[in-house]
C-alpha cells in the first residue's frame, strides 16, 4: 500500500480550519481579547500584617508583592492570575524577631505566600475614573498549605492601571504556623499597583482550553479565555459545522498530532510495563513517561521529550492518586508519593530513574514533576 500523499492531508486540513474560521464569521463569533496586568513598580506595593503575641502588638510590611493577572476590563468573568509576597522580605522593625517570623512561617521551604484568583464576585466591568468593591474568590497557600479564600477588595481604574487593595484574616493553625503565645488570627493588607501588558487575542470560545485550570496559570504567566456571548441557533450551527468538518479530517488530524508525541524506547528485552504523556498543572510540561522493566528484571521510570519550566528543587514522583486533574498542591502532598529524586539537569529531554526493588506498581497511578520548594506540582500523567 502507498503511503498517504502529504497534499491531501493539508487540503483537509486547511479545509477544517477554513471551515472554522468562515464559521466564525457566519455565525457572528468574534474575537475576544483580554490585558495581561502586572504590577508596577510602586513604594505602595507591599503587605502589611498585625497580630498580638502576648498581648504585644508586633506590625510589620513585606515590601516584596508581584502579581500577574490577566482580565478584560469591559468582561471580568474569565480573570485568573496569581499574586505573591516573598517572605524572606518580611520586617518587623527588629532583626532577631524578623528570623523568628520567618522561621514559623517556613520561608526557607516556603519562600512565598500565593493567592490565585479565579473570579471576581460583585463586579462585571471597569470604567475609567471610578472606585469598586468587590470580592477576589480563590485559594490562598501560606507553608504549603492551600486554603480556599475569598477577600474583599477595592479597586480603582484610571483607564489604564488599576490599584488594588484587600484586607483579610488569616488563621495561623490552618497553616500549620505554631507561634506561642500568639492570637490565632492575623490581621492582612495587601495593595499594590496593576499595568498593562500585552494583549492575547484568543478566537472562538465556549469554554477554556487549560489545565487549571491553569485554570491554569501558567509558570506564572498564565493564558485566559473569554467567554462571547452566542446565541444557541448560533451554538447549534458551530456545532454542526464543526462535527462536519472534524469527520472529514479527523484521520489526517489524528496522525499529525500523534506524532508531535515523543515516543518510549524500549530496547530488545526491556518491556513496557505502563506508560503516559505529561500535562501541564502550574507549569508548561510535556513528554512522555513509562515504566520499563529491564532485561535483568530490575525497572525503571524512563522520561523522554520533556520540556518543563527550569526551577529550584524539581522533583520526580510516583502518586497514589489517579486522574489528576487539579492544581491542589496541598492535597498530592498530603497523599501517599514515593519520591524518585531530583529531576535530572538540563529539566528537558531524557532521564531515567530507578525503582526501588521491592515496588508494588499498583500502588502507583501517576507520575508527577513536582517543585519541592514551592510547593506547586509541574505536570502529571496517569500511568496506564
Amino acid at each position: 500500500m502507498k503511503p498517504l500523499s502529504k497534499k491531501p492531508m493539508a487540503k483537509k486540513l486547511a479545509l477544517v480550519f477554513g471551515t472554522l474560521l468562515a464559521l466564525g464569521l457566519t455565525a457572528g463569533i468574534g474575537l475576544a481579547a483580554t490585558q495581561s496586568y502586572s504590577t508596577a513598580k510602586s513604594p505602595e506595593a507591599k503587605a502589611e500584617f498585625n497580630f498580638r503575641v502576648t498581648l504585644t502588638p508586633v506590625p510589620g510590611t513585606v515590601k516584596a508583592v508581584s502579581a500577574k493577572i490577566n482580565f478584560d476590563p469591559r468582561n471580568l468573568s474569565a480573570i485568573n492570575g496569581i499574586v505573591e509576597v516573598d517572605l524572606n522580605k518580611l520586617e518587623t522593625g527588629i532583626g532577631l524577631r524578623d528570623q523568628h517570623a520567618k522561621d514559623a512561617l517556613g520561608a526557607e521551604k516556603f519562600p512565598k505566600a500565593i493567592f490565585k484568583i479565579k473570579s471576581l464576585k460583585g463586579l462585571k466591568t471597569l470604567e475609567a475614573n471610578k472606585d469598586y468593591k468587590a470580592t477576589a474568590i480563590g485559594d490562598f497557600t501560606l507553608k504549603g498549605v492551600t486554603k480556599a479564600l475569598e477577600a474583599p477588595i477595592e479597586l480603582k481604574f484610571d483607564g489604564k492601571n488599576v490599584d488594588v487593595s484587600t484586607a483579610f484574616d488569616v488563621l495561623i493553625a490552618d497553616h500549620k504556623i505554631e507561634i506561642p503565645g500568639a492570637d490565632p488570627k492575623v490581621d492582612v493588607k495587601v495593595n499594590f499597583t496593576l499595568e498593562p501588558g500585552n494583549e492575547i487575542t484568543v478566537p472562538l470560545e465556549s469554554t477554556r482550553v487549560c489545565s487549571d485550570h491553569h485554570k491554569s496559570a501558567r509558570n506564572p504567566s498564565p493564558y485566559f479565555f473569554l467567554f462571547k456571548e452566542i446565541t444557541m441557533k448560533n451554538l447549534k450551527i458551530a456545532a454542526a459545522v464543526l462535527s462536519i468538518a472534524l469527520a472529514i479530517a479527523a484521520p489526517s488530524a489524528s496522525s499529525v498530532f500523534a506524532q508531535a508525541m515523543p515516543a518510549i524506547v524500549v530496547a530488545t528485552g526491556e518491556t513496557l510495563v505502563s506508560s503516559g504523556n505529561f500535562f501541564e498543572i502550574h507549569a508548561p510540561t510535556t513528554g512522555s513517561v513509562a515504566i520499563v522493566k529491564l532485561a535483568d528484571g530490575k525497572q525503571v521510570l524512563r522520561i523522554s521529550g520533556l520540556k518543563t519550566e527550569v526551577a529550584p528543587d524539581l522533583k520526580v514522583w510516583l502518586h497514589e492518586k489517579a486522574d489528576i486533574k487539579t492544581d491542589d498542591e496541598a492535597g498530592l502532598k498530603k497523599g501517599k508519593y514515593l519520591e524518585l529524586g531530583k529531576l535530572k539537569a538540563p529539566f528537558k529531554g531524557d532521564s531515567e530513574y530507578a525503582l526501588p526493588a521491592n515496588v508494588d506498581l499498583k500502588q502507583w497511578k501517576s507520575a508527577v514533576i513536582w517543585c519541592d520548594q514551592f510547593s506547586v506540582a509541574f505536570g502529571v500523567t496517569t500511568l496506564k
